[in-house]
């Protein structure tokens, strides 16, 4: 932008000639202020290209983590229960025949999980997290848990 304001001023000052070096150096001026911005967009580009192929370097890192873990079931809700991740070990629990709101069901007709809803949710909203162990509805099953809240960026609610 300091290269146009350069060429305005230098246009004003020479107003009063009309020579060919002058029409030159004018033309000169504005070349070289779209070969330096389209220079800096280019810069720019690739920068944001760089960060951009580390972020999803790392999402996939984080992705394969959680959803090739084959030692614990990860999902993701909101405090509605909605679904809306499961990592492969709960789709491999369910044969592969789960969808997000059948999971939704079953995990609320867990006994243990409807009696302590309120507690959980209670500590959840003082501490951030939850860690306890749950009793499956069969009764010769206990689950460890660990719940976390997430903060999304995308609505600002609690998840």
């Amino acid at each position: 932008m300091s290269l146009f304001a350069i060429k305005a001023i230098y246009i004003i000052c020479a107003l009063g000639y009309n020579n060919f070096n002058m029409k030159l150096i004018s033309a000169l001026l504005t070349y070289i202020a779209f070969f330096t911005i389209i220079i800096g967009c280019v810069i720019e580009f690739h920068s944001l290209y760089v960060r951009s192929s580390i972020l999803n370097q790392e999402l996939r890192k984080f992705y394969n983590l959680a959803n090739f873990n084959s030692h614990n079931y990860i999902f993701i809700c909101d405090r509605d229960f909605n679904i809306s991740y499961m990592n492969n070990k709960i789709k491999e629990y369910y044969k592969f025949n789960v969808t997000n709101e059948s999971f939704k069901e079953t995990l609320l007709k867990v006994n243990d999980v409807k009696n302590n809803i309120n507690e959980i949710m209670r500590v959840l909203d003082k501490e951030g997290t939850w860690r306890g162990r749950l009793k499956g509805n069969e009764g010769n099953s206990i689950f460890d848990c660990f719940i976390q809240l997430i903060h999304s960026e995308e609505n600002n609610d609690k998840n």
